[in-house]
């Protein structure tokens, strides 16, 4: 079931910043929705914002480039398949798999990347 989220989210095999969409099970998501720490999302209601929206959405076309990230960390976010080039791809990965999924990012990393989108994407919407 998808959720959106409205704080951040780690378990054992996830990390979601606030605002993301995560896919998860009926269970965990009724836990987090009951918990005040989600809300449910349709996917007509996702489709519907990526189309009348477009401008909330120019985040996901900054390039991982722009983040601070050592070389061998962008070269395996350019090298998966399909390629990971902007903070979208990334995002879009985020909702049905973990970045440590990806050869050359640990957990570690993996909080680096969340923490830079979380930074560019509120900065995003301040402006």
């Amino acid at each position: 079931m998808k959720v959106r989220m409205r704080t951040r989210y780690a378990s054992a095999s996830r990390n979601v910043a606030p605002g993301m969409i995560a896919n998860v099970p009926d269970a965990e998501a009724k836990t987090l929705v009951d918990g005040g720490y989600a809300e449910y999302v349709k996917a007509s209601a996702v489709r519907q914002v990526v189309i009348t929206s477009p401008a909330v959405d120019e985040w996901r076309l900054i390039s991982v480039n722009g983040i601070e990230l050592d070389a061998s960390v962008l070269r395996s976010l350019h090298k998966h398949r399909p390629p990971l080039r902007t903070i979208g791809d990334v995002v879009d990965f985020m909702a049905d798999h973990e970045l440590i999924d990806i050869n050359g990012i640990g957990a570690h990393t993996a909080e680096i990347i969340a923490t830079a989108i979380d930074r560019i994407r509120h900065a995003d919407t301040e402006s």
